[in-house]
This record gives structure tokens, C-alpha cells and sequence, in this order.
């Protein structure tokens, strides 16, 4: 308790507005009067003066920020803030500080992704329960708030995960400090009527409330895996009023929608946020939202001496020692996260900090005596994972498209006479046959295919595929002509045989499909077109369908020539032949189609 002059500064309101170039400062007074004036000075690291303003309490002003030094986890720079209130005779100053910062979403290579000060950032984290056992809930000392902060920061993580917990002011202070990207939980309960349904509510605002001035908190995190949540119409709702209560940071929904006791997606807010502790069902970026690993990891590693008494629960991965968690730890990142952090994914939470009474799965110990992991080991691969994800949409995307003519009629290499010369590589088994002109590919259906080293086109944009094919049986389901490999389950498109019809895919089940049996041996000319949002078949030069186009997903892998690739996995290989395969970086028009297939007939 202090005491203070009648008219006192009761608290500020700081929101940091780079594009500005200044800080809205609200000065909060209960008893000021509409005469009182308050002054606010800021400073930099050497004291020095870089902004003033002045202006009446409980109004916002704009603070000015010269030559604004921006906060991140790298560069974790604050201000120094003095605020003094006057009111006729009396007098209140307070010391405070802030940081210059912006958190959003963006288009990045073609994902939406989080940006920090509108720089693409992966958020790299732990699972922090803030769990000690000689108090639980409640650290023994400051040091030891500094302690589980500094122990995430030394391993090469950029952010922490603070779990269903709300920390003393202290904890994100130092969070601030040393530079950790704060996901803050919204604190769960078991709400089984309005009451509970309005506590909840009431309490994540005066949350928000209490923890607005803390730079280091980039999110908010509504729901965790459906614990409380009683209605998806309404998680949706909630997260509306967060994001328009909260605009300086982004808003996860729900974390872990696709687990436990989730309501569903409700489709809200900047994060679509999976839970993946097998690596089985990693989430994707949506046309507005970012695509975030909420939970993973998990791996479990028993230190007698520095162990709780009771058996432990949740084994995600049992390991024998230390170097085992640390080889499990790198495998499991390089694997899962590495190219995902350059692409599609904005950041994961490994679980989890330490161990706790039951969880054996931190990466220290319950105790903090004992570290479970290389740390030189997990900080290289961090920093690899972060670099990545820092130099996301910097490919240059490919342009002009491709042309094989397949004439080489013998060998394992087929030449790419477009701009890019991405030839194609015949896998084992795949033969020559005569084609519509000079040569042609020839698969059995069986796992011959034919693939370039990388992408050949940009499919966020528009584009055209093409090629002859001839079937020398019908799929049991489907077979593909032409595909180019993404990083989600899916292929970006498909030119391909299935159900009953030609057709040119999207992911999400768009098909635009030609209703027509093809007689075996014959050759047809196939023609897939993006244009915005339709794609278009064609077939031997005829429009043949239109369907709505979905997701303009990036492709990142390779162009291939008879496969599809689903989950990671090659499939749907072609039983036949293909000649004359071009891609174009444009959508071609009804005529340019139809002179493709006439200069092609044989």
C-alpha cells in the first residue's frame, strides 16, 4: 500500500501504434477533476527525451515516439514512461515503461501468417503451467519467475504458452524483458449455466484489462480443447468482442479445436489451432487465419531423485535418457516444423516447460535441479526453426511454366523446353511409347510416375495445365495425370480420372468434371484452368466444365506426371500413357485451348 495525494493516478492504458509512430496513453484518475492535467515523458534506454504530451485524465492522448526502437524477442528494447497528474493543489507521479511493438496477420508466400512489427514471425513456445512444488500455484521467489522465463529463452524459444493460468504482474514484466512472445490462456472452468457462462466472460475482459500494458503479450487464447466452452455460436461471439475490445493483438478462438471436448470450429478469430501430439493432424492456414500447433511434443523422460511421488499419466513418448529426449526432441522438431515454419505454419507450443506432480514430460525437471535435454543441441534447432519462419515468402515465386514433348523416347531424364528447365525424372519401371507426336510416357498403374525437383507454377494465382492421356484401364477410384505436390494433405490441383470422369481438382472436394466413359487407348487432350475462383476442364479443346475453384493453396514440391500425393504419401498413379505436358503461368482463354488441341493432334 502507498499513500497518495487526493487526485492520484489510479493506473494507465498504453497501446503501442508503430505506423503512427506514437503511444495511445490513457491516464486513468477515479477522483481527478475535468480541470486536472497530466504530462507524460518518455525516454530511451540512455535517458533521453523522445516524446511529451500533455493533456486532461481518463482521455486518450498520443504520445509521440521519436526514432521508435521496435520491441521483439530478439531485440526485447522498452521505454521509460513518468506520468505525473496535477489537480489544483495536488500532485501524483508514477514510473512506468512500454514497448513499441505491432502483432497481425498477413499473406506471406501465399499463407496467412502471423507478423510481428510486419515481419513474418514463428512463434516458437512451450507449455508453461506455472506449477512449483513448494507453493503450486504460487512461485516461492522472484528469481524463480525468472528462472522457468530464462530456461524457455536459453533453449532458443522465442515465446511461451502461459496455460490456464494468470501470473503475477512480475512474471510479464520479466516475460517483457527478456523477450518472450506471451499466447496468454483465458482461465477455464467447469460452466454449466448463464452464471458461470457470464463469469467467464466478465473475468477474461477484466483479464484483458489487467494485462493490456504488457508488450510481450501478442494473444489472447479464449478456449483450450472445449474445457468451459458451452456453445460454438457463442465461442465465435466471445472472440468478436476480444478481437474488437483488444485490436493491437491477435486472438485464438479456441487452442486445440480439433481435440477432447471441443464444441467444433466456429471459424473465428486470426489462429485455426490444432493439438497434434502424434503428428497426425497438423492444422492449415484458412483465407483469413493463421495456422498454429497449439500442444504437441509431450515425450516423456523419468529422472528418479528428481520425481513427485505417484505414477505418471499422459505418455505421449517415453524415452530411455537424456540423450534419447534430446534426439527425440530434434528429430521430432526438424521433421514436423522446420519447412512448415517457412510455409504454412505460424508457431507451436511444445509441452512442456518442466515437469509437473504427474506430467513427466517437461524438459527440466519438477524440481528445476536438473535439465532433461542437450541444450546446445535443442538451441541450434530452434534457432533454425525460427530462422525459417523469419524468412517465410521469401522464395521467388516461379514463373512461365513448363513444356516437356516427351520425344526422348529412351532414359530416365524427360527435357523442360519452357524457362525454368525443370526436367522431369522418370521413376523405376517407367517406359517409353509412341505418342500423339514422336514419344510419349507409359505407367502401369502400379507406382511409375515421373516428377521435376520442384514446383514448375504459382498456384495462388492463375493458371493452366495440360496434357495428352490415354488409359489403358479404368481406376478402381482415382488415377492423375498431372499434379504438383503442396504441404498439406491435398495436391494444389489434379488433372485426373476419377469416379467415372475426367476432371480438374482443387482441395476441398472442387471438381469440374466431364461426364463421359473413356474408351481405352484412345487419346485425349486434358486442359485444367484457374481463373480466380473457377476452374475449368476442358477436353480435346471443348469446355467441358466449370466449378468453383477454393483455396488457392502454394504448391512447394514437385510437378509430377502420373501420382498424387495424399497425406505425404504417393498414390493415384496413372495406368497408361501421357505426351505433350505443358503448364502455364495464366489462365488460357476458350480459343487458346482450342488451338493447343489442334497444333497437338497427331
Amino acid at each position: 500500500m502507498e499513500p497518495v495525494a487526493p487526485a492520484a493516478v489510479d493506473s494507465l492504458t498504453t497501446t503501442p501504434d508503430i505506423d503512427k509512430g506514437n503511444l495511445a496513453l490513457t491516464v486513468n484518475s477515479g477522483k481527478a477533476s475535468k480541470s486536472a492535467t497530466v504530462t507524460a515523458v518518455a525516454r530511451d534506454k540512455k535517458g533521453k527525451v523522445v516524446g511529451r504530451i500533455s493533456g486532461p485524465a481518463n482521455r486518450e492522448l498520443s504520445l509521440p515516439v521519436a526514432k521508435q526502437h521496435l520491441w521483439s524477442p530478439d531485440d526485447p528494447y522498452l521505454y521509460d514512461l513518468e506520468v505525473t497528474l496535477k489537480d489544483g493543489s495536488s500532485k501524483d507521479t508514477v514510473d512506468s515503461y512500454f514497448g513499441m511493438r505491432s502483432v497481425g496477420i498477413a499473406n506471406v508466400g501465399g499463407y496467412q501468417k502471423i507478423v510481428l512489427n510486419g515481419k513474418p514471425f514463428f512463434s516458437l513456445a512451450q507449455l508453461d503451467q506455472g506449477f512449483y512444488p513448494d507453493g503450486l500455484n504460487t512461485a516461492p521467489s522472484d528469481d524463480a519467475l525468472v528462472f522457468d522465463l530464462k530456461a524457455q529463452k536459453d533453449l532458443g524459444f522465442n515465446s511461451v504458452r502461459k496455460h490456464i493460468k494468470v501470473e503475477p504482474a512480475r512474471w510479464y514484466y520479466h516475460a517483457d524483458q527478456l523477450g518472450l512472445f506471451v499466447w496468454q490462456d483465458f482461465v477455464s472452468g467447469n460452466l454449466t449455466n448463464e452464471k458461470g457462462h457470464q463469469a467467464f466472460i466478465d473475468q477474461g475482459a477484466e483479464e484483458m484489462e489487467q494485462l493490456h500494458n504488457y508488450p510481450s503479450i501478442g494473444s489472447w487464447i479464449v478456449f483450450n480443447e472445449g474445457w468451459g466452452e458451452w456453445d460454438r455460436t457463442e465461442t465465435g461471439k466471445i472472440t468478436e468482442k476480444v478481437q474488437a475490445a483488444d485490436p493491437s493483438r491477435i486472438v485464438n478462438a479456441h487452442s486445440g479445436v480439433n481435440c477432447c471436448n471441443s464444441k467444433g470450429d466456429s471459424g473465428k478469430g486470426d489462429i485455426i489451432d490444432h493439438h497434434d501430439y502424434n503428428n497426425t493432424d497438423p492444422a492449415f492456414p484458412d483465407a483469413t487465419r493463421a495456422a498454429m500447433d497449439g500442444e504437441h511434443g509431450g515425450f516423456t523422460l523419468r529422472m528418479p531423485g528428481h520425481m513427485w511421488p505417484g505414477a505418471p499419466t499422459v505418455i505421449y513418448s517415453g524415452v530411455a535418457d537424456k540423450a534419447a529426449l534430446t534426439a527425440k526432441y530434434v528429430e521430432n522438431t526438424r521433421k514436423y516444423y522446420l519447412e512448415a515454419a517457412g510455409a504454412e505454419l505460424s508457431g507451436s507450443i511444445y509441452t512442456q516447460v518442466t515437469d509437473l506432480e504427474n506430467e513427466l514430460n517437461g524438459l527440466w525437471t519438477y524440481d528445476r535441479r536438473e535439465i532433461k535435454v542437450d541444450a546446445a543441441q535443442v538451441r541450434k534447432i530452434n534457432r533454425e526453426v525460427i530462422a525459417a519462419g523469419a524468412a517465410a515468402g521469401s522464395r521467388t515465386p516461379v514463373k512461365g511454366g513448363g513444356s516437356w514433348s516427351l520425344d526422348e523416347n529412351k532414359g530416365t531424364k524427360a527435357a523442360d523446353s519452357g524457362p525454368n528447365h525443370k526436367d522431369l525424372t522418370l521413376s523405376e519401371g517407367t517406359s517409353w511409347t509412341p505418342g500423339v507426336h514422336g514419344s510419349a510416357l507409359k505407367f502401369n498403374g502400379e507406382g511409375q510416375y515421373a516428377e521435376t525437383s520442384g514446383p514448375v507454377v504459382d498456384t495462388t494465382g492463375d493458371y493452366t495445365v495440360s496434357a495428352w492421356a490415354s488409359l489403358d484401364a479404368l481406376p478402381g477410384n482415382y488415377a492423375t495425370v498431372v499434379s504438383q505436390d503442396g504441404r498439406r494433405q491435398e495436391n494444389p490441383f489434379y488433372l485426373q480420372y476419377g469416379q467415372g470422369a475426367f476432371a480438374f481438382s482443387t482441395p476441398g472436394a472442387h471438381r469440374a468434371r466431364a461426364e463421359l466413359t473413356p474408351e481405352l487407348g484412345h487419346w485425349y487432350h486434358l486442359v485444367g484452368v484457374r481463373s480466380g475462383d473457377l476452374i475449368k476442364l476442358y477436353v480435346d479443346g471443348k469446355l467441358a466444365s466449370t466449378a468453383p475453384a477454393g483455396s488457392a493453396d502454394v504448391s512447394s514440391g514437385a510437378l509430377s506426371v502420373g501420382r498424387a500425393k495424399w497425406s505425404g504419401n504417393n498414390t493415384d498413379f496413372w495406368n497408361g500413357s501421357v505426351d505433350q505436358v505443358q503448364v502455364f503461368d495464366k489462365a488460357l482463354t476458350d480459343q487458346e485451348v482450342t488451338a493447343l488441341y489442334d497444333g497437338g493432334k497427331a
